[in-house]
């Protein structure tokens, strides 16, 4: 995954040799606990390949005020993403810590997002050393649940735990992770406002 930061690099090198600009992206982040830890993570992968992101916390009609980037990291109820989000392409993510208590704000948000028609992915998040395994006891019980309740299993990705600065291979699996991601994004196409572009937020 980690060639992805090459080309995404020359893809936008190579619009903007033609003024043109590429589709922003917009990856969608269920607002609960867990879900502060994984924007930075998402942040410093997407830094790692050479791409700026910004927050973006309102509704798309609002999209207007938000800052200029290649990524927008959008932090929202799962009600206002079951409203805003298209049903066609893209996937809003849900995340996941070990805690019991992020098992069922993750159920409740993957259960409203599939009542809405979407497709959300699990981002799963080892906070501290050792808590892999109650990690995956916490993604084996959430897939359980889904399955006998939605009739449907959620596809998962997972963080492991880091200490401290930054080492070189967690920055790397956090780059492959932030493209993998990217994958997921809702994709809007630039219009000119002024001297500026900004996308438009119609669904």
């Amino acid at each position: 995954m980690l060639e992805a930061g090459g080309w995404l690099r020359d893809q936008a090198a190579g619009l903007a040799a033609w003024r043109l600009q590429p589709p922003l992206r917009v990856v969608a982040l269920v607002e609960q606990p867990g879900s502060s830890a994984l924007a930075s993570r998402l942040q410093a992968g997407w830094a790692a390949l050479g791409l700026s992101c910004g927050a973006v916390a309102a509704a798309p009609p609002l999209w207007d005020e938000a800052p200029a980037a290649d990524v927008w990291l959008w932090r929202a109820d799962a009600q206002v993403l079951a409203r805003w989000w298209p049903r066609e392409g893209g996937a809003p993510l849900v995340p996941l810590l070990a805690q019991p208590t992020s098992l069922v704000e993750a159920y409740r948000a993957l259960k409203t997002l599939r009542l809405a028609s979407l497709s959300p992915l699990v981002l799963a998040l080892a906070q501290a050393p050792g808590e892999e395994p109650a990690l995956q006891a916490a993604l084996t019980a959430l897939g359980r649940t889904c399955h006998q309740h939605l009739g449907w299993r959620p596809t998962v990705w997972t963080l492991g735990y880091y200490e401290g600065p930054l080492p070189q291979r967690e920055a790397q699996a956090d780059a492959s992770m932030a493209a993998q991601v990217l994958e997921t994004a809702w994709l809007l196409e630039a219009r000119a406002l002024g001297p500026e572009r900004r996308p438009s937020a119609a669904c």
